[in-house]
């Protein structure tokens, strides 16, 4: 019985032995990830910038489904109803 006993708390130790070094390993790769993905958001060294076109402007990467209502600006200032 203390066979058994043994042998489990050895299985016991050996599995937490084991989660704790997969634990690290990911842990690691996910700080690494996290890293990398950082150094993109606030483009270190030029990274994950929108290349310009010749006039200057940025290049547009989405398309509303919809047409964009007009600017109040360019409304006129009256009143009155047309």
């Amino acid at each position: 019985m203390a066979e058994n006993n043994d042998a489990r708390e050895e299985r016991r130790e050996y599995v937490h032995r084991r989660q704790t070094i997969v634990f690290a390993v990911v842990g690691a790769v996910l700080v690494v990830a996290l890293f990398i993905s950082s150094l993109f958001l606030f483009h270190v060294g030029g990274l994950g910038e929108v290349k310009t076109t010749a006039e200057g402007a940025t290049t547009v990467w989405w398309r509303p489904a919809y047409p964009l209502p007009k600017m109040a600006a360019n409304r006129s200032t009256s009143t009155a109803n047309p």
